[in-house]
């Protein structure tokens, strides 16, 4: 890397990080643990690019990282904690239901709507929503699920004892947990493939990663575009979920496989703060 394209680099970390640092600092996160984090990433990504090659000794990771060994051991043997992953694991349950019941061509009527669902029932050729939350399952009781969709008008029961999905994407509920779920999901895939990008692997297709920008318009015209956006974006969306399933259902078992992670997005703001600020300028 040049000394020009490493100074736009460390620009662009710096801008990456500002966010960053907002959330943090929303979060109570104060640079003593902040470096804590930094430093176990450090090491954790190290240790797996180090693994494809040879064995990733404590020294090995030292000289890749500059942490010196004896940080670099205790770094190591920290444990994750178990019951904190499944924790957030749990929190993209509803999401994963929601993108079965609206891609399974047994759950969608003839216009391609998802049908009602007997409440409870067994797992058969007429699904219950019972059965659907087990089919993803075994770990929250069905009925919490749906008491939470209810009570947020994600979902209704009619006279009949059936239940209607009454949104056509799974938004996350005010838990934070879930927020951060999807926050997490979406943020780390994001900036992987960018990062994939950036590699410039010559064997390595670059992966699709676009944005428009305009920085000219009126918060009436972004309310416009804001508006317009999401009825696209959300069509775009249920296409893929749509296909990804069609796909999935019809991988074999000996195949290798992979992840894919679609996202839209749209920012506004009143200030350019997507941009490195001039000379002079913080």
């Amino acid at each position: 890397m040049t000394h020009s394209e490493s100074s736009i680099f460390i620009k662009m970390v710096l801008l990456v990080l500002r966010p960053l640092i907002r959330m943090l600092l929303k979060q109570g996160v104060a640079y003593p643990l902040f470096i804590e984090l930094v430093k176990s990433s450090y090491v954790q990504v190290a240790e797996q690019s180090i693994g494809h090659a040879k064995t990733p000794t404590d020294s090995l990771i030292s000289v890749q990282t500059g942490l010196n060994r004896k940080e670099v051991k205790r770094l190591r043997n920290l444990d994750n904690d178990p019951e904190l992953s499944a924790k957030f694991k749990q929190a993209g349950i509803g999401a994963q239901i929601v993108s079965i019941w609206l891609s399974q061509p047994s759950l969608l009527d003839p216009k391609g709507q998802p049908k009602p669902l007997a409440r409870v029932g067994l797992e058969s050729q007429n699904m219950s929503f019972e059965g659907l939350v087990r089919s993803v399952t075994k770990d929250v009781h069905p009925r919490s699920i749906l008491d939470d969709w209810l009570a947020r008008g994600f979902a209704r029961i009619d006279e009949n004892d059936q239940v209607h999905l009454t949104q056509t994407a799974y938004v996350p509920s005010e838990d934070q947990d879930e927020k951060l779920f999807f926050a997490q999901k979406n943020l780390t895939a994001h900036l992987n493939a960018v990062a994939h990008n950036l590699e410039n692997e010559p064997d390595q297709p670059v992966m699709f990663e676009r944005a428009v920008y305009y920085n000219k318009l009126s918060s009436e015209s972004i309310d416009i575009l804001d508006d317009w956006s999401r009825q696209a974006s959300m069509k775009l969306l249920s296409e893929f979920n749509l296909k990804a399933q069609a796909l999935a259902e019809n991988e074999k078992p000996s195949d290798k496989l992979h992840v894919a992670h679609l996202g839209v997005y749209l920012y506004r703001s009143d200030i350019d703060d997507l941009v490195p600020p001039k000379e002079g300028q913080s």
